[in-house]
């Protein structure tokens, strides 16, 4: 009886196979019938005339083989490993039953080539996953070869951009169109197999042009309940306080060598600071789900984290701290202010009733203060020039009061001057006020105390308003706080049915959430909470339908709606709950439910009356003083996917592959800037739409609906000497969108042109003078029926070619070549779609996107050989060449009436070159090891698609030769390696080295050179280590954590200065000097930038628990 159970479904992209051949042991005659089974997979198969078998579908994992026949004994083949896309050969000899029921067990051939491997690709399972210290499946993917991270930790496969990587869960794309990165959160103890395609991959995958990130998620057990809860705590330790604030041991004090001030007027000395860290906890739970016979499972995992980053600022300064007083061009100080009004003369008028000329007035006039107890009179001075008949003027620092600038009264003997930043005092009763010192030099004598005991402090900016006793202010608190911190939650639950043998239904629902406070930006270190909080909402519902037709073929649907949220703010002025509004926009079509822009609660918008450039902080080496961020951002990316895919094992030489997938995404975004700015008349925060101004750059919003369509073929032929994979990708891209029909004039909101004015009565295609009046002038509507030509719809057609061909049984050859297909980004095509170009614009504006972009094109070729050294150590070894063409970049465009705008065009290209080493070291004798090293060279016109823009910006030629890009990093070298020491207790390490990347150096006399990206900064070491202990514990498995991130704590300098080369050290102070007008901080403190340095070192400790 031949018996074939083929209960477990995955599908292409998700699962391997096995095959094999079974004889009799004695005679080498094949077996024919034999049952082949794989028991905790609940899948099996027969062998046929020959002898073979083949099992498909296997998810990938570690099982269990058994054969049995009757008159044989049953033969147990352990330790069988599946990978997802590849094949396992496993032959088997039976021998002649002696006693009824013997079984004879054996360990697998688990030969560490693979004969059908016909590209670079690495598959990671969940045990290696754990073991690696590593937080993230993105972690793992950056140890592989021809994976470079660079600068920003963006990841870079084979040298192509970090947007050309494709990410995919169970089979189903979940890439994010819009920003093309991954588009929702999955967890390490979610995952029962990483797969990373870094060579020319299959023609089942589209939309990428450098790499594959394949994950396949764990099933729920039908047999019985599993679970895991664990919990970690981690901080950030470092004894280089020159470097970090905040994150000294709790021992140690900060002192004043640490610079956080010249001057400790803020009350730092002798302060004390602990960081709060970082929380993280994780959980699993499977198992049937009751009352479904053992015909349904669940799988459910989850992680929430909160986390402060290595970056801290001081709270010198609350987002309130000033306030502008647009009528006298003044920064005023909210709290208990600046003592403009003590009625020094005690003439019993109110101070803002005071005339300025001895006399009171009717009505407040808010003169100032009256330096020298005259009542106020600016023209009288007994002692002196003050006034020199000019009213309301300042001493402007030639010692005599003779106007040009606003007069500051601290003490009746001491002026600040604000032109010149100084203060004056009259210390020999002159009449002559004569500088004293600069005001940082001067801070310190103004004590927060009553030194004279005259109710009135001495050289104090408050008065005690409140009548309280105390003398406060409106600054912050002086507390050390971290610059970054974020909470996230990310959920996943798995449901599979199975109706009978051959059917089977998946749901899959991912689902994330975070809010991330982010003010490592370099101007809010001392106003901390200034800057906007970043939220993202993110979930995917996967759907699987699978029908097994036969042993040999199978098909599979998939339906999926992925959607993405984003919002960033410093406060919600809308009365609405987001979450709703992100879930109920995920299952709508087409549009999306968002609140009206002008829908704001007032109260809210108040909160916006500050200004974060008080004083000119933005200028110079400069931190702002108070102040918020304004800008808002809404943006909603919703993808609707359906999937149709088949395979069928022809015979044992031909396996078939096709499919189908139409992929529907919606796009929703709006941005704007609340205005507040008196001096440019918005004396209150308001929202501009276009409808309130005719060109705004300060509101944009925009609503789209691409769409993509492929299909693909694929034959995957295995022969004896040889595997061929040969594919056929067609792919459809219509990208609804309009482009300009002429880019000179390129505002419908406001043309520049006469004949898109005013209506060409005549049609001689000019404005006359009787034409150009108001009662002929076109609407908008009118421009809107010529304005925008559509975009075209994009076709291409992508070939594949891998060949693999085994020399020995321990030695494989392969080559590859393909043609690789990318839509750009979706945010390139759609952004700024009205072309709003600000008026009177010398220079490059802003850059406008391009709805008929062309798909980006990457021709690669792989050659690579694979080899196996006795029974543990494997070897492989793949050169590649990649030619980058159609690639996204800018290109600048003038109006009509010269302004400058850019516009995303495919005009960039570029080649990489390469080769790959890795080398694996299987476990035995207590330890197992890989080390992957990565030689590349990777060059092109542009790293950044936005290079003409910033070129037109700072008016400078673009370049006309390849250049190295930003990742070009000539030498990678990553190692990991996992020691199994007695009493459970396993240690692993990862290593890793990376040459300097390149820069642009702005003093070539130093370093070099002036070309873009001719210099190199400094190499990149690094050690990580886990360590873990087992247990049992009252009947559950209890384990102990340790992971230390950077171990050596070694400052590798990501970022440098361009004029040094360096993370510490720049040339500024060489030919900048302190400006004496700015005592909130000095350069020094500018230029001490702790995220120029890779992270310090952090240790998370933790315990986890079996359920």
């Amino acid at each position: 009886m031949i018996l074939l159970i083929p209960i477990q479904f995955l599908y292409s992209g998700t699962a391997g196979k096995v095959i094999g051949k079974v004889t009799d042991q004695s005679t080498g005659e094949p077996l024919i019938g034999v049952n082949v089974m794989i028991p905790s997979a609940g899948m099996g198969g027969a062998t046929d005339i020959d002898g073979n078998f083949l099992i498909l579908n296997v998810p990938p994992g570690e099982y269990d083989l058994h054969c049995s026949m009757i008159g044989y004994s049953e033969q147990v083949v352990k330790g069988i490993r599946i990978m997802v896309d590849l094949t396992t050969t496993q032959d088997i000899q039976m021998t002649l039953s002696i006693i009824e029921g013997d079984v004879v067990t054996v360990t697998a051939d688990r030969s560490m080539i693979h004969a059908d491997i016909t590209h670079a690709q690495a598959n990671i399972s969940a045990a290696e996953l754990e073991a690696m210290p590593v937080e993230s499946f993105q972690a793992a993917v950056s140890l592989q070869a021809g994976v470079v991270v660079d600068a920003g930790g963006g990841i870079h496969i084979r040298g192509g951009r970090s947007s050309e990587i494709a990410y995919l869960i169970d089979g189903i794309p979940v890439t994010n169109s819009y920003g093309q990165n991954m588009g929702v959160g999955i967890e390490n103890n979610a995952i029962q197999e990483l797969q990373v395609i870094s060579g020319t991959f299959n023609a089942e995958y589209g939309q990428a042009m450098s790499g594959i990130v394949n994950i396949v998620t764990k099933d729920g057990s039908l047999d019985k309940y599993t679970g895991q809860l664990s919990y970690r705590y981690g901080r950030y330790i470092s004894t280089d306080p020159e470097i970090y604030l905040g994150l000294i041991p709790a021992d140690l004090e900060l002192k004043d060598d640490l610079d956080i001030s010249s001057v400790d007027i803020f009350g730092l000395d002798s302060k004390t600071f602990t960081p709060s860290g970082r929380h993280d906890v994780q959980w699993s739970l499977s198992g049937p789900v009751p009352g479904f016979s053992k015909k349904t499972s669940f799988f459910t995992s989850g992680r929430y984290e909160d986390l402060n980053g290595r970056l801290y600022g001081v709270r010198r300064f609350k987002p309130d701290s000033f306030s502008w007083d647009a009528e006298n061009s003044i920064a005023i100080e909210n709290g208990e202010v600046f003592s403009d009004f003590i009625d020094y003369g005690a003439d019993g008028c109110p101070d803002e009733y005071e005339d300025g000329e001895g006399g009171c007035s009717n009505t407040p006039l808010n003169l100032g203060p009256d330096p020298n107890g005259d009542n106020w009179d600016f023209y009288l001075n007994p002692n002196g020039g003050e006034g020199n008949l000019v009213r309301n003027a300042g001493e402007t620092g030639d010692g005599l009061w003779g106007g040009g600038d606003r007069l500051y009264s601290v003490d009746p003997d001491i002026f600040y001057d604000q032109s010149s930043g100084r203060w004056y005092r009259d210390t020999n009763g002159n009449g002559v006020y004569d500088a004293d010192v600069d005001s940082r030099e001067f801070n310190p004598v103004i004590a927060f105390e009553d030194v004279d005991g005259n109710g009135r402090l001495s050289g104090e900016w408050y008065i005690d308003g409140d009548g309280n006793g105390e003398w406060t202010n409106n600054r912050g608190d002086n507390a050390i706080v971290p610059l970054y911190n974020s909470t996230s939650l990310n959920l996943q639950g798995k449901l599979t049915h199975l109706f009978s043998q051959s059917l089977k239904l998946s749901l899959n629902v991912l689902y994330g959430s975070s809010r991330t406070y982010n003010s490592n930006s370099l101007g809010w270190k001392y106003t901390p909470e200034g800057r906007a909080t970043d939220y993202g909402d993110n979930m995917n519902i996967g759907l699987v339908f699978q029908h097994t037709l036969s042993p040999e073929a199978f098909y599979s649907v998939k339906a999926s709606i992925l959607g993405n949220f984003g919002r960033s703010y410093y406060k919600n002025i809308y009365d609405t709950d987001w979450n709703s509004i992100f879930l109920s926009n995920m299952f709508r079509f087409s549009d999306f439910n968002m609140p009206d822009p002008t829908d704001y609660i007032s109260d809210d918008l108040d909160a916006y009356e500050n200004d974060n450039n008080i004083l000119d902080a933005s200028t110079g080496q400069k931190f702002n003083l108070g102040g918020i961020s304004k800008y808002h951002l809404y943006r909603i990316t919703r993808s609707q996917l359906l999937k149709f895919d088949m395979t069928n094992q022809i015979n044992n030489m031909h396996q078939l592959q096709g499919g189908a997938e139409f992929k529907y995404t919606s796009i929703f975004r709006r941005d704007f800037s609340i205005l507040y700015d008196p001096a440019e008349g918005f004396n209150l925060p308001e929202i501009q739409t276009p409808d309130q101004k005719e060109t705004t750059p300060n509101f944009s919003e925009m609503l789209k609906n691409p769409y993509e369509f492929a299909i693909y073929l694929q034959d995957k032929v295995e022969v004896a000497d040889m595997i061929v994979n040969a594919g056929l990708r067609y792919e459809i891209f219509e990208p609804d969108g309009s482009t300009l029909s002429d880019a000179a004039d390129p505002n419908p909101y406001a043309p520049l042109k006469l004949i898109n004015k005013f209506h060409d009565l005549d049609g001689d295609g000019l404005i006359t003078e009787a034409e150009a009046i108001s009662s002929n002038a076109k609407s908008y509507d009118d421009r809107m029926e010529y304005w925008f030509k559509k975009a075209d719809r994009k076709i291409q057609i992508s070939p594949r070619l891998a060949i693999a061909y085994p020399i020995t049984d321990m030695g494989v050859l392969h080559f590859s070549y393909g043609h690789f297909f990318q839509i750009p980004s979706y945010n390139y095509l759609y952004i700024n779609p009205d072309f709003e170009v600000p008026v009177g614009g010398a220079i490059a504006s802003a850059t406008m996107g391009n709805a008929d972009l062309e798909p980006q094109k990457t021709v690669q070729y792989e050659v690579g050989f694979q080899q196996q050294f006795g029974e543990n150590i494997g070897v492989d070894v793949t050169g590649f060449y990649k030619d980058i063409s159609n690639l996204l970049g800018s290109k600048i465009l003038t109006t009509f009436t010269n302004e400058i705008y850019g516009q995303y065009v495919n005009r960039d290209y570029g080649n990489v070159k390469g080769l790959t080493i890795s080398l694996t070291k299987r476990y035995s004798n207590g330890f197992s090891a890989n080390i992957d090293y990565t030689y590349s060279v990777a060059e092109g016109n542009a790293s950044d698609p936005q290079s003409a823009f910033w070129d037109a910006q700072n008016n400078r030629d673009s370049e006309k030769q390849l250049v190295y890009l930003d990742w070009d990093q000539r030498h990678t070298l990553n190692g990991t390696v996992l020691f199994k020491l007695p009493y459970k207790v396993n240690v692993s390490f990862i290593g890793e080295y990376g040459s300097g990347l390149p820069y642009t150096p702005t003093n070539p006399s130093l370093v070099g050179g002036g070309f873009e990206n001719s210099a190199r900064r400094p190499q990149q070491v690094n050690l990580d280590m886990r360590l873990t202990k087992s247990m049992v514990f009252a009947g559950r498995e209890i384990s102990l954590s340790a992971n230390v991130y950077n171990l050596l704590d070694i400052r590798n300098e990501v970022s440098v200065y361009t004029d040094t080369g360096r993370s510490g050290y720049s040339l500024i102070p060489t030919f900048t000097s302190e400006d004496p007008n700015w005592n909130y901080n000095t350069l020094a403190e500018y230029l001490n930038r702790p995220g120029n340095y890779s992270s310090p070192r952090q240790i998370r400790i933790g315990i986890s628990t079996s359920l």
